[in-house]
């Protein structure tokens, strides 16, 4: 309550003021002076705004930006507002990132393309599905888009480069690892020639493959019949190959030679070459083995091979469609000249199509390029005949170790998984070792024949080879 009154509480005031004051020299005066004083030790210390720092500033240095390959052609112009993530020189690849659209970065290519004089070989579907292929002066240049799954980038996107002239020349092989063999086993991928030395024991292990022979090895002796259960051995061709052979043999890399070769003598590629001394059995040749194949050229050799190879065999043949068939696909109409291979397909199940619960699928697209998930998706089922393996991205991943695998189309998925449980696995014929599937990239002419090359497994299949076999012994 004094406190309340003006008067009373202005006079104690100057009551304490004054006894301070008469205390100032005092000792006791001294010791309250200490107490009340400010650490002089404060002076030297910094504001505590400063005290506080980020983990980055203590621990991590800066991370330093993805440099730009030094065989990346400066024709190519990268996307202004886009940051290089992925890089590899041996696959002349890059793998960019950006926050803007798919579609503006896809305009900013197509028109730089055009403005600079490339020849556009073609370019993705309205869905937004295909790369955007363009050359010039004998460079080639694809960009595949995609949307990024990454928060915060909106579009990845792949370019891949490479001289044509380069070729037969760059094609990457297999890495090479050193191994101790005392301690390691090499799984291998089965080698499309076989020894012809019979085999005791009926189990699939024990067929042990020769190396891949270069066209014009000697023949080894007549094959001997295996146990039932077992792949038939395969001869070696017997004779050089013709002159003509030789030299178209010369554009397709040094792995796919002698797929193609055999599938030339099958007559897979069915335009007529002329019968001379050069070619003396008038062999069809596989034209432009490193361009670009398309759905409707895989699709006519893959009903092709798969009905010559089981020539003896109707059962696995794949039928046509009639003429009077009500087209499936928007785009293949009757008068199509591949309209009943396309349509047999779609009605065989093969291929997706509203027959086979996709309902969105409604153009086969025939002239975009093959994108290696489709060549998968539609080969892998003539090889097993039956129900594929349930498969999620995880499995995938656990079967190739590929670091792309959640870019693969769910469709997709059991066609991938069941080919890495194939001893003559298409992925590992065509491609190699991989540790990236690259689904949406485009295929070569000679890496879409040589998948056809065998169809089966390792427990029963048959081989291009093995059907000339069989067509010699009967003439």
């Amino acid at each position: 309550m004094l406190l309340n009154r003006p008067s009373i509480f202005t006079s104690l005031t100057i009551c304490l003021s004054m006894s301070v004051s008469a205390c100032a020299n005092n000792p006791s005066s001294k010791e309250l002076e200490k107490i009340f004083a400010a650490d002089p030790q404060l002076k030297n210390n910094p504001p505590f705004s400063q005290l506080i720092q980020t983990p980055t500033q203590n621990n991590q240095q800066p991370e330093q930006p993805t440099q730009i390959p030094a065989d990346f052609p400066s024709e190519i112009s990268p996307y202004p507002n886009s940051q290089l993530i992925e890089k590899s020189e041996q696959e002349q690849k890059t793998v960019w990132s950006s926050s803007d659209p798919t579609n503006v970065v896809q305009n900013f290519y197509q028109k730089e393309f055009r403005d600079k004089n490339w020849e556009i070989i073609s370019n993705p579907t309205e869905e937004g599905i295909g790369s955007l292929v363009a050359e010039k002066n004998d460079l080639q240049v694809e960009v595949s888009l995609k949307p990024s799954q990454t928060p915060g980038v909106v579009t990845e996107y792949e370019i891949d480069y490479q001289l044509k002239n380069q070729e037969t020349t760059n094609v990457p092989s297999s890495p090479v690892v050193p191994v101790d063999p005392s301690t390691t086993q090499l799984e291998t991928q089965p080698s499309p020639n076989f020894t012809a030395s019979p085999i005791p024991d009926s189990s699939p292990t024990t067929l042990f493959p020769t190396p891949l022979p270069t066209p014009g090895v000697a023949a080894l002796p007549t094959p001997t019949p295996l146990p039932p259960g077992n792949i038939p051995p395969v001869s070696i061709p017997t004779s050089s190959e013709s002159p003509v052979l030789e030299k178209a043999l010369t554009d397709v890399p040094s792995g796919l030679r002698q797929y193609i070769a055999d599938l030339s003598k099958l007559g897979i590629f069915q335009q007529s070459q002329p019968k001379n001394q050069d070619n003396p059995d008038a062999t069809i040749l596989l034209v432009d083995p490193q361009n670009l194949v398309t759905r409707r050229e895989y699709v006519r050799w893959l009903v092709n091979t798969n009905n010559q190879i089981f020539t003896n065999n109707s059962t696995q043949h794949i039928r046509l469609a009639g003429v009077n068939e009500t087209p499936i696909f928007e785009d293949v109409p009757k008068n199509d000249p591949d309209f009943a291979i396309i349509q047999g397909l779609a009605e065989a199940g093969l291929i997706p199509s509203p027959l086979s619960g996709d309902i969105n699928v409604v153009k086969f697209r025939p002239n975009d390029f093959l994108t290696r998930e489709d060549l998968i998706l539609w080969k892998v089922p003539l090889d097993f005949r039956k129900a594929l393996p349930e498969a999620t991205v995880e499995k995938v991943k656990e079967a190739w170790d590929f670091q792309d695998a959640s870019r693969i189309d769910p469709a997709a998925l059991r066609a991938v998984l069941a080919d890495a449980q194939n001893d003559f696995s298409n992925i590992r014929r065509v491609f190699g070792y991989t540790k990236l599937f690259r689904p949406d990239k485009t295929v070569s002419r000679a890496e879409a024949a040589a998948v056809l090359w065998y169809f089966g497994d390792q427990k029963e299949g048959i081989s291009a080879q093995m059907a000339l076999q069989q067509s010699q012994n009967l003439q």
